[in-house]
């Protein structure tokens, strides 16, 4: 039986692991990718990353696998493709 409680923000995350995601930081920089973990400190790594700037639509990279430090992270959404 699964002891994640999903109405915790915890839970939440949890249930976006192997899930495609995007994290929009407080700097507005975006980051897309596949959520292979995270830590109490909301530190996040994503792999097959792709970043973009929200007010530049013509920048991105890509990435093989990043970690994001969880201070800069505005918020967190599952991706629905």
């Amino acid at each position: 039986m699964n002891n994640i409680n999903t109405n915790e923000p915890l839970g939440v995350v949890n249930s976006f692991i192997d899930k495609n995601v995007k994290i929009v930081m407080k700097d507005n920089i975006q980051f897309s990718g596949k959520l292979i973990g995270f830590d109490e400190y909301m530190h996040f790594i994503l792999e097959d990353v792709k970043e973009t700037k929200q007010n530049d639509e013509s920048f991105t990279r890509s990435m093989s696998r990043i970690l994001l430090n969880g201070n800069g992270i505005e918020y967190v959404s599952k991706l629905l493709f």
